[in-house]
């Protein structure tokens, strides 16, 4: 667990390398606001990280909220409800795109719905395994 914190806090710096490029880069509108909203997602991703972390440790009653069986349980559950609804928006997506004529986001969109199964069937056997 050490060796994974330590890992979090190089997203600090590398946020801060990332909004220096942004703003100091030299770089054209669209990257400048790529590399601005990577930078703030790293930011948000390494703090959330780090204080999960911390309060697993610190704090008891955080830890038997997040490590009940039952809040397990409803996490699993409404994030396959939040998966299925996510591919039902991307067909919606795709089928509008393919509506508007284009062509091309419309095949990325449906080789993203044809991927996901092989992920979760991958996924699924790597955490059968572990158990």
């Amino acid at each position: 667990m050490k060796r994974n914190q330590k890992l979090w806090y190089l997203g600090y710096p590398a946020a801060a390398i990332l909004a220096a490029a942004a703003v100091w880069g030299g770089v054209p509108e669209a990257v400048r606001l790529a590399l601005g909203i990577a930078a703030a997602a790293l930011v948000g991703v390494c703090h959330t990280s780090l204080l999960h972390e911390k309060m697993l440790r610190t704090d008891p009653d955080y830890r038997v909220a997040v490590l009940d069986e039952r809040n397990l349980a409803l996490k699993e559950k409404a994030g396959n409800i939040a998966n299925a609804a996510n591919l039902t928006l991307m067909g919606i997506a795709a089928v509008v795109f393919l509506g508007l004529g284009y062509t091309v986001p419309a095949l990325v969109l449906w080789g993203l719905i044809a991927v996901n199964p092989l992920i979760l069937i991958g996924i699924s056997s790597l955490l059968e395994k572990r158990m």
